[in-house]
């Protein structure tokens, strides 16, 4: 039985957990979106935005426009994370300081169905892209990712 200050307020044991579990997750989120980076690795600024997909080319030439979709990508020294249909999340390693490889990345799997194959299709390149290692490039406004065996390529852009 709840004991009369929790009967007037509402809340039971199990709203408050999950409360507790809600705010626990997002201090997580601000946490990881906002950490340092260490040294050459990366800038301050590669880890300032959530920085968001504006192209893709399944093979280096032929460019696609995604800006009016909503994936992005937020990276930093030891973690890398984002959304394109699914989220996902993980730990990255830097094979030197402009090179990356994705470790124990998992995505959600959700159906996608309505959002078209060309989505899908995106989301497996970038998957297996973290797998093989990546190119990353920053100038100025602009990150790049570059599968290394596919050439696959990932054009961000900082928030506007």
């Amino acid at each position: 039985m709840p004991n009369s200050k929790t009967a007037r307020s509402g809340i039971t044991k199990k709203s408050h957990t999950i409360i507790v579990i809600a705010t626990a997750a997002v201090a997580v989120l601000a946490a990881f979106l906002a950490l340092d980076t260490k040294g050459n690795v990366t800038s301050e600024e590669l880890s300032a935005y959530a920085w968001q997909m504006r192209s893709f080319s399944p093979d280096g030439r032929d460019k696609v426009d995604v800006s009016s979709h909503r994936f992005f990508l937020s990276i930093n020294a030891t973690q890398i994370g984002g959304k394109i249909c699914n989220g996902f999340v993980g730990n990255v390693q830097y094979v030197n300081p402009s090179t990356i490889k994705g470790q124990q990345v998992f995505f959600t799997d959700m159906g996608c169905g309505g959002q078209g194959s060309l989505i899908m299709s995106i989301e497996k390149a970038l998957q297996d892209g973290l797998g093989n290692g990546m190119a990353m490039s920053e100038n100025g406004n602009t990150l790049t990712l570059r599968d290394m065996v596919t050439n696959a390529t990932f054009t961000y852009g900082k928030p506007q």
